[in-house]
């Protein structure tokens, strides 16, 4: 089992290596210092016998006494601080050394001390007979300085061991026992609720004893805390009523961005079919002003002298071609007039009716290709049998309304020219399929996987609000019940694919519920559907145009 030493324990393994190395440092040089002391005081101690006994050793050796000799070297050599002792001749091929102990002599190289031995002859005349040399015995000194080391470590220990003990109880005091009152302070459950201030240790005027500031910082933090639990308590307990307020603030923030986008569409509508008027009504009016002037011409030269009748043949086959062209153009007018009209109604009163798809399509289209005058953008339709269709068609135009003016601001933004393709169908399932495609920039995946979420929109801050596909996917799968699809490659354009039920649910929620709720922020009609453009109510006012408003652009 793998035992973790506390923090106790290693502060006290600590101080003990601490101690053993000083006294391992300490203790060797003791140890190095004793013994040169010890072996100096052996070698002076010999030095002292040796040079006592070099006066006998002299007599001796000059009286050719060997046996005088050997006995003052036995002498010397019972002294403990003499190993061996020994005299050579100056002549040694004469008398063989002399050796205390008995023995060979060693090496010259093996004495520790050696001396000249001379003897004077007369004054001024000494005369030298040979060598003592002495090695030292330092057993001794070795024991000495042993038994000094070896009590000088005890001591040591002694004092590792009450420096170890003393250290480890002051451990527990200034450290130890006030991290275990932190540890139970901060495992307190009632912590972060009503727990007192942490006491560890009494504060004085030592503001920089490091306790006293751990104790602070921790009663602040356990301060900050508690009033954030508080405050989240607070939170809590009014979450309903702070939802519900911010509820009311996001549907009144809706309903502004609706008012808005219904007035941007209702300019964008009115601007591009009165454009589209213009022609129609010029040439009808230049018509008439032509035959106004020719008219009291002809009347009065047929109430005066006459008038011939190759002139009031001419007069007759002009205004048959100008009432023609008359015809024309006033016809031209009243179609634009109730395309707008129809698709401005059908997006505002949001009644449920019978229909064509075809003729949706066409109304839709007829209401936005006037805005498309003057570019190099086209609207391609290819159109199969016409399907009786029960539902919503308010909600088909804006649905195809948005997907065209996102493709001309999105798919063909900085392309020159560009073609919508819209086709339609009935499928297999028995399902009407509605595609709306461009030859423009595509889609990255990322931008698929958003395209319907709310205010998403790549032209944030450059007139895009992000409104405009998630009002087409809740009326798609909502208000008409069917299915909407996305195919799309960077680069190479994007097609739209909408399935659509012939028969609408009864209970789906249309376009004008989606705006008025508020649920879904978005675009939807720009004026009432029962009223006209003087006030008056949409089915009495049959020569009135009715302006309606377009899609909200989406991202």
């Amino acid at each position: 089992m793998h035992l973790t030493p506390t923090l106790q324990a290693r502060f006290t393994l600590l101080i003990a290596m601490i101690i053993v190395a000083v006294g391992v440092v300490f203790g060797s040089a003791y140890a190095v210092w004793l013994w040169r002391e010890e072996a100096k005081l052996a070698r002076e101690s010999a030095r002292t016998s040796l040079e006592a006994a070099l006066p006998a050793v002299a007599r001796s050796a000059w009286n050719l006494d060997r046996t005088g000799i050997r006995k003052t070297l036995k002498g010397i050599a019972r002294l403990p601080v003499v190993n061996r002792v020994w005299f050579v001749l100056a002549e040694p091929g004469t008398v063989r050394p002399v050796v205390a102990p008995r023995g060979d002599p060693p090496p010259r190289s093996a004495s520790d001390l050696r001396h000249a031995v001379r003897y004077r002859i007369e004054t001024g005349n000494r005369r030298r007979l040979g060598t003592l040399y002495l090695s030292v015995n330092y057993a001794q000194a070795h024991e000495r300085t042993t038994m000094l080391v070896g009590g000088l470590a005890l001591v040591m220990l002694c004092m590792l061991v009450l420096i170890a003990v003393a250290a480890r109880r002051v451990f527990n005091n200034v450290v130890t026992r006030p991290m275990k009152a932190v540890s139970r302070y901060l495992l307190r459950e009632d912590l972060l609720t009503n727990a007192p201030p942490l006491a560890v240790q009494r504060e004085d005027d030592h503001s920089d004893n490091e306790l006293i500031q751990l104790q602070a910082a921790i009663n602040r933090m356990v301060a900050a805390r508690q009033a954030d639990v508080a405050q989240l308590r607070e939170y809590r307990d009014h979450l309903a009523e702070k939802v519900e307020e911010r509820t009311q603030l996001l549907k009144a923030t809706q309903n502004e961005l609706i008012q808005a986008e219904k007035l941007a569409a209702l300019g964008s509508l009115v601007a591009g079919v009165s454009h589209e008027l213009n022609t129609p009504i010029g040439n009808g009016l230049m018509l008439a002003s032509t035959l106004a002037d020719k008219a009291p011409e002809v009347a009065e030269k047929v109430r005066g002298p006459g008038i011939g009748r190759t002139e009031l043949q001419d007069f007759l086959d002009e205004t048959v071609e100008a009432s023609d062209m008359l015809t024309k153009t006033l016809t031209r007018a009243r179609d634009l007039v109730q395309d707008f009209k129809s698709v401005a109604v059908d997006r505002q009163s949001a009644k449920r009716r019978e229909y064509r798809i075809n003729d949706c399509i066409e109304e839709t289209v007829g209401t936005i290709r006037p805005s498309l005058r003057g570019s190099n953008f086209e609207i391609d339709l290819n159109l199969a049998e016409d399907v009786d269709m029960d539902g919503y068609p308010g909600a088909v135009s804006q649905v195809l309304s948005n997907l065209i003016d996102n493709a001309v601001r999105h798919g063909f933004d900085g392309y020159d020219s560009g073609t919508i393709r819209i086709t339609s169908g009935l499928g297999d399932d028995g399902r009407v399929r509605v595609t709306v495609s461009d030859d423009g920039n595509g889609m990255s995946p990322t931008q698929q996987r958003r395209i319907f979420d709310p205010f998403y929109t790549t032209k944030l801050g450059q007139g895009g609000s992000g409104l405009g596909m998630a009002i087409v996917h809740r009326l798609i799968t909502e208000t008409l019940g069917g299915e909407i699809g996305i195919a799309s490659t960077p680069g190479q354009g994007t097609e739209i694919t909408l399935d659509l039920p012939r028969t609408a649910p009864g209970d789906a929620q249309t376009a004008s519920e989606i705006a008025a709720t508020g649920e879904m922020v978005g675009g939807s009609a720009a004026i009432d559907a029962d009223t006209g453009s003087g006030g008056a109510p949409a089915e009495d006012a049959e020569d009135q145009t009715v302006a309606g408003g377009t899609v909200a652009w989406t991202s």
